[in-house]
């Protein structure tokens, strides 16, 4: 019942009582959120150039993320923090108001990319724990495929998540201004660059890198990654090689909602 309520609630209604409820209950992380809007932490993040540009940029882990952020606000902004989140930080007015975007990836080239990123280390010595941990006896890509990977097992590591987790908020009640495909990223990125009014070059493949992640797969693992990441194909229109691209960028241009309700 109580979640029907919040359902029913006006967008900006609802926007402030979960901002307030946020700030009662994770005051600590709260004060923290709004501190990073005026300076920046010892490790480079900040959300002063989400203010100062008027865009909350998602950053969805193994997509070209950090690039991009570096290219256009000169850090790596709020990091892996999700619209959810976001919606927690910033005051309806700015939700409203900021340009909101994110960049996605075909699950299973994203899905190479994070393995080999932890299997080198990953970004931090708790990453490299986590790896030596959960995956560190497989052999190799095909193996952690085949053993670890399912729908509750990606769940267990951020880096993992499906990319719906960061780009949609649990009710659905905030949707993003652009999804730029890390496919198309010179022209999704110039999109962007132009709508803060950043004279930004694009990243283009010093985000992506240039591994074929298909030649990682056997038909077996190929559909062992569909079932695991099946919202994320859905929602986003992947087909394996990309050849739906095309497709997924009219839809998108011809005003695509992007959601997992039915």
């Amino acid at each position: 019942m109580k979640h029907d309520v919040w359902e029913k609630l006006p967008s900006q209604l609802y926007l402030q009582l979960k901002r307030w409820d946020y700030r009662f209950k994770e005051k600590a992380a709260f004060e923290q959120a709004q501190r990073l809007r005026a300076t920046t932490s010892p490790d480079g993040y900040s959300l002063k150039p989400f203010d100062d540009s008027r865009a909350i940029f998602v950053h969805i882990p193994q997509c070209g993320g950090r690039a991009i952020s570096q290219s256009l606000f000169g850090g790596p902004g709020g990091g892996h923090t999700t619209l959810e989140q976001y919606l927690n930080i910033f005051e309806p007015r700015c939700i409203a108001d900021y340009f909101k975007f994110t960049f996605v990836r075909n699950p299973w080239d994203r899905l190479v990319s994070i393995y080999t990123f932890l299997r080198q280390g990953g970004g931090s010595e708790a990453d490299r724990r986590w790896y030596d941990k959960h995956l560190g006896g497989f052999a190799d890509f095909d193996e952690f495929v085949r053993q670890w990977l399912t729908r509750r097992q990606v769940r267990k590591c951020p880096y993992f998540y499906p990319q719906y987790h960061y780009m949609l908020d649990s009710r659905e009640k905030v949707r993003l201004d652009f999804v730029g495909f890390a496919e198309n990223i010179d022209a999704d990125f110039a999109r962007v660059a132009g709508q803060l009014g950043q004279p930004a070059r694009s990243p283009g493949a010093d985000a992506m890198g240039d591994t074929d992640y298909t030649r990682f797969y056997t038909p077996q693992t190929r559909d062992i990654v569909a079932e695991a990441y099946a919202e994320d194909i859905r929602l986003l229109g992947y087909s394996f090689d990309n050849g739906n691209l095309p497709q997924q960028i009219a839809a998108r241009d011809s005003g695509r909602i992007y959601t997992l309700r039915s």
